[in-house]
């Protein structure tokens, strides 16, 4: 989830296995506006066929159940999570109701591929809200609703429907004199012909020097800038 583009509520914890949180330049990664990203992975599903169930009660009418599935099937594992959450909250007019599904499906049809897809359902249906409080209001009575929230009943409703896939690739050299990309060290320029082979980074710096007719022009450009200054400099002091 980069930084402003989604709903933290999409995260569906009952089937993560870890939760990577990204500052600064790393988050360039998932996009080049974002300032932050956290990243839930979804983890596979166990090596025979499972079924879980979970269920919770807690305060203020507070209740979750899920149900969690998933195995490997040949060539193919899965696994997938729903939930439904419910609560009245702590404060009046804080009633709130999640409806959430998330699955992801692996297939690796050789070793050298495997196609990853990974969808999540959202449903938040009228969502109250209480508004926030004034220092006063907060002390007379922290559970209280704002008089606006009541009168205008302040709500949303969020529905959020998501479906991504990974192809990871292997990268290698192609035999020589055949076309293909292989891995390189950061010091090594980029093929510039068939056959993978690559010039150092010394001679890519040699290559990007400015040609001789490239200088001569940029000189000359310089020359008559200098020129106009000159120009200006003696038409003001007379």
């Amino acid at each position: 989830m980069p930084d402003g583009q989604g709903q933290a509520s999409t995260f569906d914890l009952g089937s993560a296995e870890r939760i990577e949180v990204l500052r600064g330049p790393f988050s360039a990664l998932y996009g080049n506006a974002s300032g932050g990203v956290i990243a839930v992975d979804t983890r596979d599903g166990p090596a025979q066929p499972t079924l879980e169930t979970d269920f919770l009660l807690g305060s203020y009418q507070t209740k979750r159940g899920a149900v969690r599935f998933g195995g490997q099937y040949g060539d193919v594992n899965a696994i997938g999570d729903a939930s439904i959450f419910q609560t009245n909250g702590y404060r009046d007019h804080s009633w709130a109701r999640r409806d959430q599904m998330n699955a992801k499906l692996k297939a690796t049809p050789s070793d050298e591929t495997t196609f990853t897809v990974v969808a999540n359902y959202l449903h938040q249906p009228d969502t109250q809200d209480p508004l926030g409080l004034t220092k006063a209001e907060k002390d007379a009575n922290p559970r209280q609703a704002t008089p606006n929230a009541l009168l205008f009943n302040t709500k949303k409703t969020i529905l959020q429907n998501q479906v991504g896939g990974t192809l990871p690739a292997e990268v290698r050299r192609a035999p020589h004199g055949g076309h293909g990309l292989r891995r390189l060290p950061l010091d090594r320029a980029v093929p510039r012909h068939p056959g993978g082979d690559a010039e150092r980074g010394d001679a890519l710096r040699r290559h990007r020097r400015p040609r001789p007719q490239l200088r001569r022009h940029r000189a000359a450009l310089f020359r008559d800038l200098r020129l106009l200054a000159a120009r200006g400099r003696a038409s003001s002091t007379t």
